[in-house]
């Protein structure tokens, strides 16, 4: 028998109808407000965050009565709460799903050294929360042992990875979690884009970075050292920016989509020779442009979102892409399935919920990449098109994030206020001393602009460090957007929420902080003394450097 329903509710098929269409409203207003209001655009707000905030404001307007916000909850956002969870899984699953897998030995010789660092700061976050939580939040605060972890969940992981670990931190004991990793995001991303703009201006200021050495050699009038700075080939700068080694190895493989680095530069002449001298920088298939610029591509630099790979009359693209993405579920739901019944063999395991707590997502990526790995090796022409999949995951985001910002329980985030800025704040001051002293010393040239990128991402998102690295090097002319791009492949994976992230939560809960505090600086003290026996020697120069020097920094 079926619930009753609250007074002038509607339910069932009506319900769904409302609840669809209200979720769309909103994110369509988050569109007009990012149109027209500047400041929006300068802070990277996306569409569906400043929905899912409109969103937040009425749902708890509502509550100030408890008939409309019955009816709310009944019809307009229905479903809403359990969105984000199933979502998670759909992005992950398409993270590789068709992109050309690079080699192990194409990314070391690319990234090793952006590998290094990266994975230091990254496992930074862990190490510096996880020492906090037994020291500080447990003691004073009495606080879940998870509580350190939405750190970084938040922030590395982002809206996506903090909702879809909220059925994890249920299960381990800790529901806050959830509400509490999506405020995390939140204000990452206000730090990666207010902090992170500050970095640009400092280092241009300062003259660490490429650019500002070209606009003093051009304010000195210096004409031709300033076209030929950073080549191998002075005095011709077409020379330089024709060389490729600035874009994007997978844009060269496919200009299309960008594909790979979510950056690239696309040009092309009409018998398909290069000319790079009208070069647009290109993210996720879309030009890079200025944040005064509004959302509105010009028809003219409109370029294709997807292809088709399939004939209609047989099967719709964008369904035969779903179908995948079902298979994909499918062996992630069975392989979590087979992990939850050997849990039950074991009584440590069954007490911590060790495989209960693990959640879906990260088994979806896995599997997405087995079967993009198993496309590359044995059919010539996929069936998969990156342009069709990044148009899935991009709707599947924006639908994530807003639900999950105007689900979020404000009571809870209230009571745990303190703690969480204090966690956000220490881990902002962590990659603020990385950024200043360990950048110069580990990464081996253009240290800004390879700096930079990590910073943003581990501070808020890979958008947001991508936005930074624009900032500093506009054409994406440094070797920065390419090593970023290969180091991310090797990092999505575990980190940001991959497979690290997952395991972490109930390796807290079952062992304690201090356990999962030794593995990340077990991890990082691997990473240093990998840089400092084998990759420190491909640095040219003084070992610790800041100013940007033009014998050492050099484009090849």
């Amino acid at each position: 028998m079926s619930e009753e329903l609250p007074p002038f509710a509607l339910g069932g098929s009506m319900a769904l109808v409302s609840s669809f269409s209200t979720l769309f409203v909103f994110m369509y207003i988050g569109h007009i407000i990012r149109e027209y209001v500047a400041c929006t655009r300068k802070f990277m707000l996306p569409a569906s965050l400043i929905g899912g905030l409109l969103a937040l404001l009425f749902v708890q307007l509502c509550t100030l009565n408890d008939t409309v916000y019955a009816v709310v909850e009944s019809d307009f956002i229905d479903g809403w709460s359990s969105m984000p969870g199933f979502l998670i899984n759909i992005i992950f699953a398409t993270l590789f799903m068709g992109k050309t897998v690079p080699s192990a030995r194409e990314i070391w010789e690319t990234a090793a050294p952006q590998i290094a660092y990266g994975w230091v700061i990254a496992w930074g976050n862990w190490f510096v929360a996880c020492l906090l939580t037994p020291i500080l939040f447990m003691p004073v605060w009495d606080t879940n042992p998870l509580f350190g972890s939405l750190g970084p969940v938040g922030t590395q992981g982002g809206h996506g990875t903090a909702a879809g670990v909220t059925a994890s931190y249920t299960s381990l004991g800790f529901p806050e979690g959830g509400d509490l990793g999506i405020t995390a995001a939140t204000i990452g991303i206000l730090f990666g884009v207010i902090v992170g703009t500050i970095l640009c201006n400092i280092a241009n200021y300062f003259g660490w970075s490429r650019m500002s050495y070209l606009a003093r050699r051009k304010e000195d009038k210096d004409t031709e050292a300033y076209a030929g700075i950073g080549s191998n080939n002075s005095g011709n700068a077409e020379v330089t920016k024709a060389d490729p080694s600035h874009v994007n190895p997978e844009a060269i493989e496919d200009k299309r989509h960008g594909e790979g680095a979510h950056v690239g530069v696309a040009s092309s002449s009409d018998n398909g020779s290069s000319d790079t001298r009208n070069e647009t920088p290109i993210e996720h298939g879309e030009e890079l442009r200025s944040w005064r610029d509004r959302a509105l591509i010009p028809t003219e630099k409109r370029i294709p979102g997807a292809y088709l790979t399939v004939s209609g009359d047989a099967i719709e693209t964008l369904a035969l892409h779903v179908s995948y993405l079902g298979v994909v579920l499918m062996l992630a739901y069975w392989t979590k399935r087979m992990l939850i019944a050997f849990e039950t063999l074991n009584d440590w395991l069954t007490e911590y919920s060790f495989f209960s707590g693990f959640p879906l997502f990260p088994m979806c990526l896995l599997w997405g990449l087995v079967l993009q790995v198993i496309f590359d090796k044995y059919l010539e022409d996929s069936p998969l098109d990156r342009g069709m999949m990044e148009r899935i995951s991009g709707f599947a985001l924006d639908v994530l994030v807003l639900t999950a910002v105007a689900t979020t329980n404000l009571q809870v985030v209230a009571d745990n206020i303190g703690p969480l800025m204090i966690v956000l704040f220490v881990i902002l001051a962590f990659q603020l001393v990385c950024f200043f002293f360990l950048a110069p010393l580990m990464l081996p040239d253009f240290w800004v602009e390879r700096a930079l990128p990590e910073f943003g991402t581990s501070t808020a998102t890979t958008s947001i460090g991508l936005m930074l690295l624009r900032i500093v090097d506009p054409q994406y002319e440094t070797p920065a957007a390419k090593a970023f791009a290969a180091k991310q492949l090797i990092t999505e994976p575990f980190l940001g929420g991959g497979v690290w992230t997952s395991l972490a939560l109930p390796l807290i809960a079952s062992v304690g902080n201090w356990v999962v505090f030794g593995i990340s600086g077990g991890v990082m003290v691997f990473f240093m003394c990998l840089w400092f026996f084998v990759l420190r020697f491909r640095k040219e120069g003084p070992m610790f450097r800041r100013a940007f020097d033009p014998t050492l920094d050099v484009i090849h």
